[in-house]
């Protein structure tokens, strides 16, 4: 299913032709939606307020981050050494949505060790 609708772009490269700047190009838009609700999403469900937010969430929600930070960029600097030509291409495109996925696992699990050990208690 294709959804092709003409959007303006800065720059356009075709396989084989002479780069285009500021043109009018015929695009597939479903995948821009999808991407645009996947980041969307992902940012609101990471950063919505907890219904309890104490010091405690906020020092977990920010180390979270750091990791998660730390996580994304240190696989990137492996990948851009491991990889070449198209297979980097798909790793950097990935990188645009793992960030937020390792933060949100990373929040959740801390946030489950926490309440398993105030229950323990």
């Amino acid at each position: 299913m294709a959804l092709e609708l003409e959007l303006p772009v800065i720059t356009e490269s075709p396989f084989m032709g002479d780069r285009r700047y500021f043109v009018w190009v015929k695009r597939d838009v479903l995948d821009l939606i999808l991407l645009s609700v996947l980041i969307i999403s992902g940012i609101l469900f990471a950063f919505s307020k907890e219904p309890i937010e104490d010091e405690m969430i906020a020092s977990i929600r920010k180390d979270s981050l750091i990791w998660a930070v730390y996580l994304n960029y240190g696989m990137l600097l492996v990948s851009i050494f491991a990889f070449a030509g198209l297979d980097l291409f798909v790793i950097l495109a990935l990188n645009i949505l793992s960030l937020l996925i390792f933060f949100m696992l990373r929040f959740q699990w801390q946030k489950r060790i926490l309440k398993d050990s105030l229950d323990a208690e």
